[in-house]
């Protein structure tokens, strides 16, 4: 198919866009020019959606980069009836209520539970995650809605509520990886023991594989949304010792209250400790027949792509030699 991908020069088109390639696809890819792309596979077109002019030879649409109605419909509208397939990134954050789940074991979230209050995004600041995320519920909403005036099958991917991968300058991930790799104590805050889980993430490689999947697949109903994410649960020290057995180091996890975190800290303690959401993700590997890569097998892989890549010092590491003296 000839594929026009909005986006993709980032965390998953780091393997969409080569996946696209190896199944023989011709690519024309929408970014602003700010990172590399494969060079010579891939056509590439330098501004956003509304600067470049999308070419007319264009069999389907893989959008990374919608975050509100304005920027599907700029789409849809000039290539309605021209396309076969519009596949969108969309997030879990979708689902109204989600801060409840936080502060106590849930029932793992499914796509049909999502909703949409349209009235609430008036009152987000601009540039907000609020924002952000009432840009998405509007989008799904307008999606859904108009998927049959479109003529085509609209497919929207919720990854979950934190994605890893390499090629990405998220310190989420190094956080945890790089406590790990240079020997020290790691503090976690005691709530983290009761609050620890059940945490999922989404592995950037496997969102591609599914959208690849999705794309050459038949797709009977108009619109389909699918929770996309690993489906194994963990808890913050699984995870610590999960990187450190693929580091092969001994790590010593401590506990203390948030509040004297913050003291030793000098401020905030910042930790970017995942969310204890559980999603269900079953329908996307239904779906697209694909098996998800183990937890161990990718957390292997972004780490070695961060001990080659990324040198550069995170915000939430510039302190990290007084943290061996606390306590």
């Amino acid at each position: 198919m000839r594929v026009l991908v909005v986006g993709g020069s980032h965390l998953i088109g780091y393997y969409l866009l080569p996946l696209l390639v190896q199944a023989g696809h011709e690519v024309t890819v929408v970014t602003r020019g700010n990172r590399p792309l494969p060079s010579g596979q891939v056509r590439h077109l330098v501004g956003d959606r509304r600067q470049v002019s999308i070419p007319g030879d264009i069999d389907a649409v893989i959008d990374t980069v919608a975050y509100d109605v304005d920027d599907a419909r700029l789409l849809l509208d000039s290539l309605q009836r021209r396309i076969g397939r519009y596949l969108v990134i969309s997030t879990a954050f979708v689902y109204v209520g989600l801060e409840s789940c936080w502060k106590g074991p849930a029932t793992p979230l499914s796509e049909d539970w999502a909703a949409w209050d349209d009235d609430s995004w008036r009152w987000a600041k601009p540039g907000s995650h609020l924002a952000y995320v009432r840009g998405k519920q509007r989008l799904e909403a307008f999606l859904n809605q108009e998927a049959l005036g479109y003529g085509m099958p609209i497919t929207v991917l919720r990854p979950l509520l934190q994605i890893v991968g390499p090629n990405t300058d998220d310190g989420r991930f190094a956080w945890f990886w790089r406590r790990v790799r240079d020997g020290g104590p790691i503090w976690l805050p005691d709530d983290a023991r009761e609050k620890a889980g059940p945490c999922q993430l989404a592995f950037s490689k496997d969102l591609a594989r599914a959208l690849c999947a999705l794309l050459e697949s038949p797709q009977n109903e108009p619109y389909a949304s699918f929770n996309a994410g690993q489906p194994e649960l963990w808890t913050y020290e699984e995870y610590l010792r999960m990187m450190a057995a693929v580091q092969k180091k001994t790590i010593s996890i401590r506990y203390a209250p948030r509040a004297t975190l913050d003291r030793w800290a000098g401020g905030v303690y910042r930790i970017p400790l995942p969310y204890p959401v559980p999603f269900d993700v079953h329908r996307l590997f239904r779906r697209s027949h694909i098996a998800p890569t183990p937890m161990a097998d990718w957390v292997q892989e972004t780490g070695a792509w961060f001990d080659v890549h990324d040198h550069s010092e995170p915000v939430w590491y510039e302190h990290r030699r007084a943290e061996w003296d606390w306590g």
